[in-house]
């Protein structure tokens, strides 16, 4: 069992404010909250960037509550939009792989990159300046996540992928900037 909806609600924070901060979207948060698995180390990873507490009290069975900070929590890492994330990482698989192998990937797998490219993305967001160095950081971070999934998953793709997938590329991220710059931000990191 996890302690991450405990977690959420000593601090007193509402589903999609506790997803935001984690780079995620809130209906895959609900359903992790209500899971008893243990959370994978990209979740972990990710609760601490988010809320700088100790990733271990998540799995910890004597969990009673997380002490809200005295202090303010440290600044919300700057997340893309995790829907689009999901929507490009979909479409990238469908086009180098077919429909048949994105719809046989797990929503956990999904999940799990969407946090994972999150974390790529908000490590350099702050020193990208302009909308074309955001979207570059966010090709390589989609370059990267379709690519792991591809190896992990033992997807098993045709020869010259690599030109479809660098033809892909700049438009999902585009689409996915687009739509983080779309999002109303929650008051709490505004």
């Amino acid at each position: 069992m996890n302690n991450l909806q405990a977690a959420r609600i000593s601090l007193r924070m509402s589903r999609e404010a506790f997803a935001r901060r984690l780079g995620i979207y809130p209906d895959y948060l609900a359903d992790l909250e209500i899971s008893d698995r243990t959370l994978p180390g990209v979740w972990a990873e990710a609760l601490e960037r988010g809320f700088d507490f100790e990733p271990v009290i998540m799995d910890d069975p004597l969990f009673d509550g997380v002490q809200r900070p005295r202090g303010p929590l440290p600044p919300a890492p700057a997340f893309a939009c995790p829907i689009a994330i999901r929507f490009a990482l979909q479409t990238l698989i469908a086009y180098i792989a077919g429909v048949n192998r994105t719809v046989s990937l797990s929503e956990d797998q999904f999940a799990d990159a969407v946090v994972g490219l999150n974390a790529y993305y908000a490590d350099g967001a702050e020193d990208a300046e302009t909308t074309e160095e955001r979207i570059n950081r966010l090709s390589k971070g989609l370059q990267i996540t379709v690519l792991t999934i591809v190896q992990s998953c033992e997807i098993v793709v045709e020869s010259g992928f690599e030109k479809t997938l660098a033809l892909a590329l700049p438009p999902l991220a585009q689409m996915i900037e687009a739509c983080s710059q779309t999002v109303v931000s929650d008051p709490e990191t505004k």
